[in-house]
Parts: structure tokens; sequence; C-alpha cells
């Protein structure tokens, strides 16, 4: 029998972002006003400023779209890009390095001067502004101390699913990392790929780059999926796709934010023919967001809402400056999983004679805020770094790497399961930590026990007809299907039968409609559909009513009634007499018409075709 797995979409996480032209417009107006402002400030100050442009077009993540719709969503976005082109082709050619565009967001980034912002801030067929910004990177118990070897000992090492990394390249000779790189690309916007490129999709484009702070992708990459001898990381058998999205220039190693929308694009085609489980961003900016931050980057949330859509966890490093009350970029994103640091080992104090920091303890340079998703070992990792060595690094970055990492192991127990349905596990089955500095109490990943917080119903369909999954399924399921929910979710299962069709009733752990029930262990249900027919009860000369009693469920009508029933259902009908409470009614039963088994004031009939009974009242 045909099973088709549903894609679900958490109420908590789900993500409501507007997808026409009007819907955006009416949410960037603010948005286009406030950036003009500051990046016009910005470029008086220092003569240029780089940033990034959105298009007035309507904008869907692919993933929810049939391929007819995305192909033409492409050409409205190359018509944009195109047109785009064309009318600023003067600024353009003043730094044509500086251009990018994309293929499926309606993006574009470039360089411009305070007199180009007001023209771009005057053109209707620009929709959003923000600051094109530079992000930084953020820097053998770990594993033990969130599950890990208890899951590779049930069996689920990350096997068979992919973890794309978006930092400083990897070192895929190490011993730690061999044969772990399956893809590669890079994404520099001072032409620094090999071959001084700007982009590179090639075998070796990734490789780490060469300036201070380039072992940072190798460390983070080991973390999530290195395996040795002595000890591995997190998910030791997943694979790794290496995204390098690191520059370099005076001011030091930084990314900018166009090169991590490139490579999250780019992540994100390869998503349709590849278990990409998560995304690693184990980098960020220094400005602090108290509150989500969806709506000042326009950009990064629709390739972010890509990934989501594409059921691909994307991890977030929370940032390393302290924050007690709000999390750097793009980690304040909502569709992100943001992550902050523990310790996994006793470790020296955070302040000068302050007390010496536990295991679990939050990390004082991580940043923490109500809407942080999860917590994770990240202070003093031992890892892997390029040429074949190892150290030992502190950051949300480490911190990140384990999250994402879980993913991979998680999906690959779970490989249907939605990415909200595992974000919902990690959070419910993590260990409760309270940071010390602010009373904040978040998760720290307990991997093994997540296993139990994801539940499955299985809906079975005979017959024609679907059945809706509320409000969980975003389709309806047509065949049979299976659904991965949080423990404890409520669910409710509404059937529509096909033309000429009804529905029969239901079996398993269902008994009655309409459906309901919260999962708390494994579900089946069947839904039966058969031939029907229609039953039509007319009423009168006087006023009436009638009780009708067929699979189990009892209906009263006051006034003719219409029904339809499966082929063959044994139907009751019963007369109900019209008046007010404590009088007398006001018309009384004078008997049945029609092919009615009467008993005394009972009819019972057997539905083989539609068929007309009347309920005489006088």
């Amino acid at each position: 029998m045909r099973r088709l797995f549903l894609a679900v979409f958490l109420g908590v996480f789900a993500l409501g972002a507007p997808s026409s032209a009007a819907e955006r417009a009416d949410l960037a107006a603010a948005q286009r006003t406030a950036a003009l402002q500051a990046l016009t400030a910005k470029a008086v100050q220092a003569g240029t400023v780089d940033v990034i442009v959105g298009f007035n077009v309507p904008f869907s993540p692919e993933a929810e779209l049939d391929p007819k719709a995305a192909a033409a969503q492409e050409r409205a976005i190359a018509a944009a890009a195109a047109a785009f082109r064309v009318r600023y082709a003067s600024i353009i050619k003043r730094a044509p390095d500086r251009l990018r565009t994309y293929t499926t967001l309606p993006f574009a980034a470039l360089q411009v001067t305070a007199a180009d912002l007001q023209l771009l801030g005057a053109d209707t067929a620009i929709l959003t502004l923000e600051d094109n910004g530079r992000l930084t990177s953020q820097l053998q118990q770990s594993g033990p101390q969130i599950g890990a070897p208890a899951a590779w000992l049930a069996g689920f090492t990350g096997k068979g699913q992919t973890i794309a990394v978006l930092d400083s390249g990897i070192d895929k000779t190490h011993p730690f990392l061999k044969g772990k790189v399956i893809s590669e690309a890079c994404y520099s916007y001072l032409g620094q790929c090999p071959g001084r490129r700007t982009e590179s999709t090639a075998a070796g484009s990734a490789v780490p780059c060469t300036w201070a702070g380039c072992e940072h992708g190798t460390h983070v990459a080991g973390i999530a999926a290195g395996r040795g001898a002595a000890f591995s990381g997190i998910a030791p058998d997943a694979r790794l796709m290496s995204v390098r999205v690191a520059s370099h220039d005076d001011g030091g190693s930084f990314v900018m934010v166009s090169d991590m929308i490139a490579g999250l694009e780019r992540v994100a085609k390869l998503a349709k023919s590849n278990t990409i489980a998560a995304v690693n961003l184990s980098l960020g900016g220094t400005a602090k967001f108290t509150e989500y931050c969806d709506d000042a980057y326009p950009a990064a949330d629709a390739a972010f809402r890509l990934l989501y859509a594409s059921n691909v966890a994307v991890v977030a490093a929370s940032g390393n400056d302290g924050f007690l009350d709000g999390l750097a970029f793009p980690a304040c994103l909502s569709s992100a999983v943001s992550v902050g640091a523990v310790f996994d080992a006793a470790a020296a104090p955070c302040d000068a004679g302050g007390p010496a920091a536990r295991v679990d303890d939050v990390a004082c340079f991580s940043n923490s805020a109500p809407f942080l998703s999860l917590l994770a070992p990240g202070a003093a990792i031992y890892s892997s770094v390029p040429g074949g060595g190892f150290d030992t690094l502190s950051g949300t970055s480490m911190a990140a790497a384990h999250v994402a990492a879980a993913f991979a192991i998680l999906r690959q127990k779970f490989p249907q399961a939605p990415v909200g349905t595992l974000r919902v596990a990690l959070r419910h089955s993590g260990r409760p930590i309270t940071d010390q500095r602010n009373g904040a109490v978040t998760p720290r990943i307990q991997v093994d026990a997540a296993f139990e917080e994801v539940q499955q119903v299985n809906v079975t369909i005979i017959g024609k007809g679907s059945v809706r999954i509320n409000p969980w399924a975003v389709a309806a399921c047509t065949a049979s299907c299976s659904l991965y929910v949080p423990m404890g979710s409520s669910v409710g299962l509404r059937t529509a039968p096909a033309p000429g069709q009804a529905f029969a009733g239901w079996t398993g752990d269902c008994t009655r409609s309409p459906c309901d029930f919260d999962v708390w262990s494994p579900k089946s249900v069947t839904a039966r559909f058969a031939p029907g027919a229609r039953l039509t009860v007319k009423i009168g000369p006087a006023p009436g009513g009638v009780q009708v009693t067929a699979l189990g469920e009892v209906t009263n009508s006051y006034g003719s009634f219409s029904g339809f029933y499966p082929v063959g259902t044994q139907i009751g009908l019963n007369p109900l007499t019209v008046g007010g409470e404590g009088e007398p009614p006001i018309s009384n039963f004078a008997g049945w018409t029609g092919p009615c088994q009467v008993t005394g004031d009972y009819c019972g009939v057997t539905l083989r075709k539609d068929t007309v009974v009347s309920a005489r009242f006088q």
C-alpha cells in the first residue's frame, strides 16, 4: 500500500510571513524608512555602503509551491533582477564585483553612495533596503554530556544525513574528516575564493582560507561529524557540505550577509536531491536584538524560510558578547534554531574572585534572551584544525555545531519528521538550565531523550476520500499517510469523501467523529469510504422534526433532513414534535410513508439507493 509522508508546520514555529507583494509591502514600508536613514548616515561617513535590496515581486519558499508555480516565481525574480541591472547600470559599473543576485530569492546586493540610496529609496520596484553587514565567527566530555553515545548505541549516528557548514572552509584531508565532504562551494565578497573568484562550486572551492581564524570551519565540522579512534564528533557517520563564506581585509576576517545568503540558497537547491538535516551557522554580528529581527533582515529571513520549508534546520550561534537580554544576528531570526553555550567540565571562574564554573553552567560569553532556543556545550571544546591537528576552542560556534549534529541524528531516526517537530523534541527533552546571570531557563540538548519526544500518527484510507490532519498537515491525506508530531500534541482528523462516496466510519484509535486525540504514544487510525446514497426525510404538512441514528451517531433535525451515507447503512428514524418547554406540542405525529420498516413510531431504513421518506405531522 502506498504511504505518503505529510509535511507539517507547527503552530508555535509556523512561518507565516506574507508572500504577496502587497502584503510584503505593508510590512516593508517602516523597515525601508528606518533602514534608509541608517544606511545614508553610514554612507555619508564612509563614502559607500554595502546594501541588500528586495524586489517588489511576490515570494514564497519554493518548497511550498508546485513545480509550475516555482518556475514562474524564478522567472519573475530573474526579470526583476535583469530590470534592476539595467536601471542601475551606472551604479553597478563602479563596483561590479559587489553585485550579487539570486535565483530563488528576490534580492540583490550592491555597493552604493548616499546619493544612490535616495534613488533606491524612491524606486517603487524596490520593496526593502538593508545593510549588507559583516559577520564574524562565534567561536571529549561534551558528547556523553548530551547523550550522544547512547544514541550511537541505539544505532543512530547521523548516517545518511548531511550537515552543511557555512564557515571558513573545511580541511577535507584531515584524518578526522576524511571522506566526509561530499559537496563544496565558495562565496566571497572580495573575490577570495580559489582562483580569485567571487563564487565557485567546483571541487576544492571550500578549502580553508589562509588568514587568521581560518581553523574555525574545520573545528566546528569536527565537532559535528568527525570520526576518530579515540573520540568522535556528535554525528560521526554524517556527511558534510562545506560552503566557504569567509573574506578578509585589513579589518580582519568576516562574512558578508549577501555571501551567507548565497550559501543558504545553494544548500536549499541541493536539499531537493540530498538529505540535508541542518545548516550550521557559527557566525554572527555584534548588534543586540531583544526580540525577533525578521523585519530588520528581510533577505536573510527569506533565505532561512527557504530552508525551513525544505525541512532543513538552520542552526545559528547566539553570539559571544555576553548579552543577558538579546541575541546576535542571524540567531535572532524567528526561523533560526538559536544556540547558547554551557561548560562541559569544571572551569576557571568567569570573573576574578567569582565561583568556579561547573558542568552545565552557562558560559559567561554566551548571549542569552527569553527567545533563545537551546543550549549545548561550547566552552573549551577539543576538535580538528587544518593540517591534521587538534585544538581547543570556545564559543557559541562550538555549541551550534553540537545542535546541528543532533538534528542529523534525529533526522536519521525520523527521516520524514518536520524540522519543527524535531526542534520541539529537542526543547522538550533537554535538561532545563538556569542562567545564573539573569535567571533565564533554557533547555540543554539531550539527544537520546529526544527520541521519545517524537510520536507517529498513521492514517490508512480505505475507499475514495481524504483526511485532513488538523492543525498539523499542510495538505490533506489522500492515501495512507504517516505524520510525526511532538509528544502530547493535539490532533484532529476530518474526513472529505470523494464525489459519490460517503464516510463509512473509523477504526483503530478513533471510534467516532469528530476524531480528536492527544498523542502520548503512536496512533493508528483507518478511515473507510464507500459508495453512497442520499436519505431525504420530508416533514409536513404541520411542523415537526426527525431524530436520525446512523453509524453510531445521532442527529436531531427540526424540519426536513438530508444526509449522505454508505450504501447498505441501517438508519433509524424517530419523530420529534415541536413545542415550548412545559407546553403541549403544536402538532402530532401521524405516521410514515416510504420504504420504512415501522415499529410503533419508529422507522427503520436500509439505504440501498437514494431514498425519500415522509414524516406526517398534523
